[in-house]
């Protein structure tokens, strides 16, 4: 999977190639990829590859980890999601092969008489696995 980050910040455009995977983003020493941005944890978040997505996750960063705009301690990255780092923002880039499917994220077990279309709209901004617990 070729996959890349681009940097939306006009001041500073900035391409961050993923070629190996899992990587950690931040502004310190022990990350594999660093960032000039003091809003940034030194070990911020990971970045890694389930099945046939790209999953982040927020490593106790001090400015947290978003991505479409929703605080996430983990979360799957679709093509076209915007992740936040600090005060960084970059567009998700890579290819999905056919016949890859993303990983199933908070699958809800109840139905309701009122079944319309966005019902069955999963956010790809919300933790996947764990409690379930999206309180933060």
């Amino acid at each position: 999977m070729k996959a890349k980050l681009i940097s939306l910040n006009p001041a500073a455009p900035q391409v961050v190639m993923l070629d190996r995977l899992p990587v950690v983003l931040g502004r310190g020493a022990k990350a594999d990829i660093r960032l000039s941005d003091r809003t940034l944890s030194r070990r911020h978040c990971e970045i890694d590859r389930v099945s046939a997505t790209l999953v982040v996750r927020d490593l106790g960063s001090k400015n947290g980890t978003r991505v479409n705009r929703a605080a996430v301690s983990e979360a799957v990255l679709m093509p076209g999601d915007k992740l936040t780092l600090g005060a960084c923002t970059f567009v998700v880039s890579y290819e999905q092969h056919p016949g890859e499917l993303p990983p199933v994220v908070n699958q809800t077990t109840e139905s309701s008489p009122d079944n319309s279309d966005d019902s069955n709209t999963t956010s790809m901004a919300t933790g996947i696995g764990g409690s379930g617990d999206d309180s933060r």
